[in-house]
């Protein structure tokens, strides 16, 4: 189970070996054995020493958003042959092999647009107009992604070829993802939270976007991974870049497809989503957590295995290091299935 708290004013103890979550004069208990992970998006809460001791025992894991972006997190002290996988990552940067991966991860992303788009076409397909631009773009993408093979891994300008190629692919899938949404939500392209966008899809998706990273942060940690060492983005202290990394091939399967199925389905809800300072209301982070938790509670295929979406993340980490530590040739990238 998972615990999601926002608002303000929480109160996190322990009780006989039990979880005691109190607010606003409202008490409930929680069986710590049945709780897997602990969500915070609120400032105003309080732990006692002795749950989050309780939580740590038996393993949950606990993280904190504020402001669309990760502020903290606590993980049980769980760690494996950490100091050799490490190195592996260090030594393959900037490396053929690095850089292969690199190469993976971005071809898995615009695969995955190119089969949100598929499916998208498929769900307009009495607008001809619609479906004629979508194949457009399609088409687009699927060039983008024929470049994308051609890049040799030996360049020293390789970065910045997979980057020009990955914005290259983002421009036309965003460019068509606005062109089915009405007018008055004011999305007229991606932007990211340093850009401070003020519709509420562009708002959405970075929230969604944090709680994605949240996610991988904690599958690459638990794997032995460095998560500030990237392949593809560039190493940075106010980023963990392998998990922006690792993202890339979860960001349309996990994020773009259950939050812009939910709008073409309730296409006047998101209109109430901000408040007047343009940030998430209470009840828009509510709808838009159960929208990711859902997403990644649910079971798909992947290489012939049937898993929750967020093993599957946990899964890639491994496979990733398969790789790094030279088990394995190849690297196969998470592909949107349904």
């Amino acid at each position: 189970m998972r615990l999601v708290l926002s608002g303000y004013g929480y109160y996190i103890g322990k009780k006989s070996g039990m979880i005691v979550i109190k607010k606003d004069g409202d008490r409930k208990m929680y069986s710590v054995g049945n709780i897997s992970e602990l969500v915070v998006h609120s400032r105003g809460i309080h732990f006692s020493g002795e749950a989050l001791a309780l939580l740590m025992k038996h393993g949950v894991k606990v993280y904190f958003i504020d402001k669309l972006r990760i502020r903290g997190k606590l993980t049980p002290f769980k760690k494996g042959s950490t100091i050799f996988i490490v190195k592996h990552q260090l030594k393959n940067q900037g490396s053929p092999r690095g850089n292969y991966l690199a190469k993976r991860f971005i071809e898995g992303k615009v695969y995955n647009q190119i089969s949100f788009l598929r499916l998208l076409r498929r769900r307009f397909r009495r607008k001809k107009d619609v479906v004629t631009s979508l194949s457009t773009k399609i088409e687009l993408l699927k060039n983008v992604i024929g470049e994308i093979g051609e890049i040799d891994l030996s360049s020293n300008m390789f970065r910045e070829q997979i980057i020009s190629k990955e914005g290259e692919a983002s421009r036309i899938y965003w460019d068509a993802l606005s062109s089915l949404l009405p007018e008055e939500y004011g999305f007229k392209r991606r932007m990211k939270r340093f850009d401070k966008p003020k519709d509420p899809i562009n708002i959405s998706l970075n929230y969604l976007y944090t709680l994605l990273a949240s996610q991988v942060w904690i599958e690459t940690e638990l794997c032995g991974l460095e998560p500030y060492i990237g392949l593809l983005h560039k190493d940075s202290t106010r980023r963990p870049a392998l998990v922006m990394d690792m993202m890339e091939e979860f960001r349309v399967s996990i994020v773009d497809k259950p939050l812009f199925t939910y709008v073409f389905k309730h296409t006047k809800k998101p209109m109430s989503w901000l408040e007047n300072d343009g940030k998430l209301t209470r009840k828009a982070v509510e709808t838009l957590g159960g929208l990711f938790f859902k997403r990644i509670d649910e079971s798909v295929t992947f290489l012939n295995r049937s898993y929750k979406l967020k093993t599957h993340i946990g899964l890639q980490c491994r496979r990733l290091i398969k790789y790094l530590m030279g088990y394995s040739d190849e690297y196969i990238p998470f592909k949107l299935t349904k």
